[in-house]
């Protein structure tokens, strides 16, 4: 005989049992547990009412807040289920419990609730912080102890040190003169710029995601980033920008970081929906992007004294040192969802600095000042004047040295794709400006792609790999602080192919000119010539190689011929970047076939073998070898981005 399984009913049903339940005193809720105190509508937590781990046991109850929508901060009930032991390390346990309510059963454990303080006793014993599994059928979470969470302006942290992280040394692509040597700008390929990893607990244990609201970006944008913020412990969501927030952005007038000014930590406003001020169980942002473009990472406050706060509960980045501006947030809904609830925010009023982002939680200071990076994208079409207003995309950018250029990406390729409707395919001439501190780095370049190609990802790629290289290459220190973009635009695709090249003779003397007939076939067109003279340097011998080709093989030519650069300073570093040659032309150039050296761009060609070995074994900075030597070269603009090359070989007669 087979025996059937008791009937559940209807999870609304579940609630009103539970209601009736506790109404009538037939169940143990959070209502059997001392009051927390409450004021103003906030839980209170004295430094002396904090409940210590050691008092812990299974089976105990509490009470934990957080917001779900709107301004009212609402509980949830909680119950121990016992004490994970060392789990994220040493001395570093996590409380397990089952979380419980109408609300929460409904939604299960959301994203954006990370902070959400827990009390027992009415002490504030953590924050929720932990999730276990995927798809689980009940709401189990992780509770940060909040003495661990004090930590994180213990004795061993300066809280005064509000700089940001420094620009760390990070795996650089190799320099070549003129141009990177992978075609980063202009070829299929999009190298990706990392994030940080998000420190993982366990199997089956992870920090709670973290919603990042993201308002300004097309569609197409958001997706392409969204794997790589899924892997550093985000949810990327649809969020709106507040119309209060929109800056008047100076472009090249960053904030100093470590500066306090008067900030008013109260109730405000953003996306129609109220946005408490900072305090325990309220929504807390922190502000990566801001402007035409918002990306506010949403999380919840734990603990609040004297102006310090708590929250989250687990790392933000895991970076130590950081400073993001602190963002009051409107929490507009939480959706409830299988693959994982989570709360809708809209950043509203700055009103302080997030400054440590450690194990056990991310720290700030109210009235704390965050730097702000600057950043302007002005995108004009070919069609119009040069001095027509465009279309301008203004944005702040958090500084630092893994955000700013994956940002700074995003904004460019944004801008662009607003300006071009969209569509896939098209030509963009580009001139960028990156202001470190005093100096700048200048460049100007063209590129063209027919559909499907995307053309706005590979001009702000380009732009983002640039920044990347500055902020991270262990040359120097190169604190960014004002970027300024302009593009002119058009739908229409500029491709012109090398073809072939014809010398008029296959012999030439020393100094002679030679001259040249190039064919250029159009991207869908006829193909044209186009005729060149290029000179013999007047001391070669033998044969001599004429490469005829767009910006980007010339550049990669004289990168193969001389070697890799070094750069031994960041204005060094700034030189090589600003080198390249811009596609919109045609070029020549003779290369003579006398292997060498070359020491800071100086060639040294035809050195006797003891003195090239001589020379290689001395601890010589910015010494390489040479294939070739670099002769006269020539340059033609052409209406089209140039692609492709073709050499020839020129017998030198005496």
């Amino acid at each position: 005989m087979s025996r059937s399984a008791p009937r559940v009913p209807p999870r609304p049903l579940w609630a009103a049992i539970a209601l009736a339940a506790a109404l009538s005193g037939g169940a143990s809720d959070v209502s059997a547990a001392p009051a927390v105190a409450m004021k103003d509508g906030f839980p209170v937590t004295r430094p002396d009412q904090l409940y210590p781990l050691s008092e812990v046991r299974r089976g105990q109850r509490g009470v934990g807040y957080t917001v779900f929508s709107g301004d009212a901060v609402e509980p949830f009930d909680v119950e121990v289920l016992g004490i994970m032991e060392d789990m994220l390390g040493p001395g570093r346990s996590v409380i397990l419990a089952r979380l419980s309510g109408e609300r929460i059963e409904f939604t299960g454990v959301i994203a954006g609730m990370s902070g959400s303080p827990v009390y027992i006793d009415g002490r504030l014993v953590g924050a929720v912080a932990y999730r276990f599994g995927a798809f689980t059928r009940e709401p189990i979470a992780g509770i940060t102890p909040i003495h661990d969470m004090l930590d994180t302006y213990g004795p061993e942290i300066d809280p005064s040190d509000k700089q940001p992280p420094k620009a760390r040394a990070a795996t650089a692509p190799p320099l070549y003169r003129g141009a990177l040597p992978v075609s980063a700008f202009r070829g299929p390929d999009l190298p990706p710029l990392p994030l940080y990893e998000v420190p993982r607990g366990p199997q089956g244990a992870l920090p709670i995601a973290t919603p990042l609201a993201v308002s300004g970006l097309p569609p197409q944008a958001l997706a392409a980033w969204s794997e790589s913020l899924q892997g550093a412990g985000f949810m990327p969501v649809a969020a709106g920008s507040s119309t209060k927030r929109r800056l008047d952005l100076g472009v090249f007038a960053p904030r100093p970081a470590d500066q306090r000014t008067v900030m008013s930590n109260v109730k405000d406003e953003a996306g129609a929906t109220p946005a408490l001020p900072i305090a325990p169980a309220s929504a807390i942002g922190a502000a990566l992007m801001r402007g035409d473009i918002d990306a506010t990472a949403v999380g919840t406050v734990t603990y609040v004294d004297k102006g310090r706060v708590l929250a989250f509960g687990h790392p933000f980045m895991g970076q130590g040192r950081c400073a993001f501006p602190m963002v009051t947030t409107a929490i507009l809904n939480t959706l409830a969802s299988e693959a994982g609830s989570y709360k809708m925010g809209a950043p509203a009023r700055e009103v302080g600095a997030v400054l440590q982002d450690r194990l056990t939680a991310i720290g700030g200071d109210l009235g704390a000042v965050a730097p702000m990076i600057p950043v302007r994208v002005l995108v004009q079409r070919f069609d119009e004047p040069e001095a027509s207003p465009g279309l301008e995309t203004r944005v702040e950018i958090v500084d630092d040295p893994v955000w700013l250029p994956t940002l700074l990406d995003n904004a460019v390729a944004a801008a662009g794709s607003r300006r071009m409707g969209y569509d896939a395919g098209g030509t963009i001439d580009l001139w960028a400006r990156i202001y470190v501190g005093d100096r700048v780095l200048e460049y100007r370049d063209s590129l063209s792609a027919p559909s499907p190609l995307r053309l706005p990802a590979f001009v702000s790629r380009d732009v983002a790999t640039n920044a990347a290289i500055l902020l991270r290459h262990e040359v120097g220190e190169a604190r960014i602080t004002g970027v300024d973009v302009r593009l002119r635009v058009s739908n229409e695709v500029a491709l012109a192919q090398v073809e072939a090249v014809t010398p008029s003779a296959p012999r030439a003397r020393p100094g002679e000119v030679v001259r040249l007939s190039v064919r250029l076939r159009p991207y869908r067109g006829e193909a044209f010539e186009v005729p060149l003279e290029l000179k013999v340097p007047e001391d070669a011998e033998g044969e001599v190689e004429v490469y005829v080709g767009g910006g980007l093989e010339l550049d990669h030519k004289d990168g193969m011929a001389l070697g890799p650069r070094t750069p031994r300073s960041v204005e060094d570093l700034m030189a090589i970047l600003a080198a390249r040659r811009p596609a919109n032309a045609l070029y020549a150039r003779v290369y003579e076939a006398q292997p060498g050296l070359t020491a800071d761009m100086a060639y040294m060609p035809g050195l006797p073998p003891s003195q090239q070995a001589a020379l290689s074994l001395a601890v010589t900075p910015g010494l390489e070898h040479a294939e070739a030597r670099p002769g006269p070269e020539v340059k033609v603009p052409t209406a089209q981005v140039v692609n492709g090359a073709v050499s020839v070989r020129v017998q030198v007669i005496q």
